[in-house]
């Protein structure tokens, strides 16, 4: 069942890292304190024990599954994840003013990555306008994010849960990957959401 309160409380969090992000260019954004407790513990309840999660192979931005150690979720109705759905298309108006342009919401992804789960240099899908990946649970050994600044300059986001960055994809396309594989014996849990034009 959908709770209206976790919804919100999502929802002023999100505003409120937004709104207190640190800005490492104008095309990177470093988000902390992403949630609240309450809708931490609800993932986190939600990753560790229900049931039958509706888990697809990762694919490619034209629908073909790719043989890659990443599973995901893009919709598990009356769960968190329709909740987080909510919270994230919730804040469209906010990143909107960010990006100084209008976009509309795409969708959410939670995406679990596995050992030796390794993502190289590559930008994001070309309709993609701005993205925004919020670290979940798993072990802090986890591999952060790479940034490419520019020739010469890099940014790492690591891997903390509760933390994550907003990407502005409207002027540029950093480059990013994994900072080094999924290690063995954890799982890197995060939540990506998209908007386009």
């Amino acid at each position: 069942m959908i709770e209206q309160t976790i919804i919100n409380d999502a929802t002023s969090n999100l505003i409120g890292a937004l709104e207190s992000r640190q800005q490492i260019t104008p095309d990177l954004s470093v988000l902390s304190s992403v949630f609240p407790r309450s809708v931490v513990t609800k993932i986190n309840d939600y990753i560790l024990n229900t049931p039958n999660k509706p888990w697809q192979l990762e694919t490619t931005e034209h629908g073909v599954e790719m043989d890659v150690p990443r599973h995901k979720i893009s919709w598990h109705s009356d769960t968190v994840i329709e909740e987080l759905h909510c919270a994230v298309e919730n804040i469209t108006p906010q990143v909107q003013q960010i990006l100084q342009k209008p976009v509309k919401f795409h969708g959410i992804v939670l995406w679990q990555d596995h050992k030796n789960y390794l993502c190289d240099w590559h930008s994001d899908n070309p309709i993609l306008m701005a993205t925004m990946q919020i670290y979940l649970a798993g072990s802090t050994e986890n591999p952060g994010t790479m940034f490419k600044l520019n020739d010469r300059e890099h940014h790492t986001c690591p891997f903390v849960p509760n933390t994550g960055y907003l990407l502005n994809q409207t002027q540029n396309r950093l480059f990013h990957r994994s900072v080094e594989k999924v290690p063995a014996n954890v799982s890197r849990y995060s939540l990506f959401g998209m908007w386009v034009d």
